[in-house]
């Protein structure tokens, strides 16, 4: 539900912000904005409710968190003479791929564990 995931996304940044080692970030923002994006997509654009839409909106946060990371480095660096550290784009690349791989698996357990969606199996000749 789009309220809960909002509310453990602000949480969840806030205990990050707060207790974080490095450079303010606004880990807190970030992570509500791509919560917000992803819930939209999920409402809107991927209603079907399937793994492909489950590893795209998974693709949909991960490049919304790095974008809101550009933005904030931005400006933190403008505002505070700070500077935000940020990976590389491949362990992004890395991460997305682990993501995908861990939201693929819970996915097809959920569906065979609570057989609440039908698992098609589809051969074309």
């Amino acid at each position: 539900k789009p309220r809960e995931a909002l509310l453990a996304a602000a949480l969840g940044g806030l205990i990050i912000d707060v207790f974080g080692l490095g450079k303010s970030s606004f880990v807190c923002i970030g992570l509500i904005v791509a919560v917000a994006v992803a819930s939209f997509l999920s409402s809107s654009l991927l209603t079907n409710r399937s793994i492909y839409s489950a590893a795209a909106l998974v693709v949909a946060g991960r490049a919304v968190e790095r974008l809101c990371v550009f933005l904030f480095s931005g400006i933190s660096r403008t505002l505070f003479q700070t500077q935000v550290v940020i990976e590389p784009f491949f362990s992004d690349l890395k991460i997305m791929g682990w993501d995908i791989a861990m939201v693929v698996l819970g996915f097809t357990a959920f569906v065979m564990f609570t057989r609440r969606f039908k698992i098609l199996i589809s051969s074309q000749r």
